[in-house]
């Protein structure tokens, strides 16, 4: 049973993360090529570009040599204006100095508030329930706040609401879990079972613990199937069917729009995955 809810971050070794410490980008969207950072505990393998071997190119993923995730996202704006972003800004919030987005306020700086969109509408509402242990800086939960403000709200654990008071469902991988095809049969707008979504944003050792909160664990249990990652930080034993908080956030929006709500897509939650995507490219680009 695949889970596609919750973003795996296991540290491991960083002594083959050396190569990031002079990474061009150090600020990248909150430290996540910084030393020491998840994304340099990612298990990289060597290639050669000499037919010797003598010569290994730059580290590389598995997901450099993989086709480009994002190709049919017709609804995704263009990541490059955000290149234009070169000196930080104070958010508008707190002050604090930050490159495109405050981690912490979950707004866009404004040197970089123009280039990034804004997702005015979602089929159904959004939390997401963080672990206080979670690295703001790190976590892909803040980019669809700072998208979608409106409505997606981010609760830290265990500052959360009674979700047994709300028309709640909550993806997660129990063991009652259903595909969202079994939770909803499929039946069309008229749908009002539901008007809001729960996501957890943590590691799998951390998710029990919060899940067996009786204020989550009581709520309908829905699973997403049949999407894979784009996530560049390794998972150490997961497949590419456990995804990053954000791609779990999207591809639930996206599958509730179609098989729920009967709806054609149309791109209209694309931009949920803007940010993903220049990280995506960004940390790539290091590689190729």
């Amino acid at each position: 049973m695949e889970p596609g809810a919750l973003e795996v971050c296991d540290m491991a070794d960083n002594d083959e993360g050396e190569w990031m410490l002079n990474s061009p980008d150090p600020d990248l969207l909150g430290t996540d090529v910084d030393r020491g950072s998840r994304n340099a505990a990612k298990k990289w393998r060597r290639r050669s570009n000499s037919p010797t071997g003598s010569s290994p190119s730059p580290l590389k993923s598995k997901a450099v040599i993989r086709r480009n995730p994002f190709a049919d996202l017709t609804g995704l704006s263009d990541t490059a204006a955000l290149d234009a972003v070169t000196e930080r800004s104070p958010c508008p919030a707190c002050s604090a100095s930050r490159m495109y987005f405050c981690y912490t306020c979950h707004v866009a700086v404004p040197n970089a508030a123009a280039a990034i969109p804004v997702v005015r509408r979602l089929p159904i509402k959004v939390d997401i329930v963080k672990h206080r242990s979670e690295v703001d800086g790190k976590s892909t939960a803040v980019h669809a706040a700072v998208v979608c403000p409106d409505q997606v709200r981010l609760f830290t654990y265990p500052d959360i609401p009674d979700y047994r008071l709300e028309r709640a469902v909550l993806v997660y991988p129990g063991s009652e879990a259903k595909t969202l095809q079994e939770t909803f049969g499929g039946c069309g707008p008229s749908v009002s079972s539901f008007d809001r979504v729960v996501f957890i944003d943590c590691t799998w050792k951390q998710a029990h613990g919060i899940y067996s909160d009786d204020r989550l664990n009581s709520l309908p249990q829905v699973i997403i199937d049949g999407r894979e990652t784009a996530f560049w930080r390794g998972q150490k034993g997961k497949s590419d069917g456990h995804l990053a908080t954000i791609e779990a956030v999207y591809y639930f929006l996206r599958d509730y729009s179609e098989k729920v709500l009967r709806e054609s897509y149309g791109g209209e939650y694309d931009n949920l995955l803007y940010l993903f995507k220049y990280m995506y490219d960004k940390i790539h680009a290091l590689h190729t």
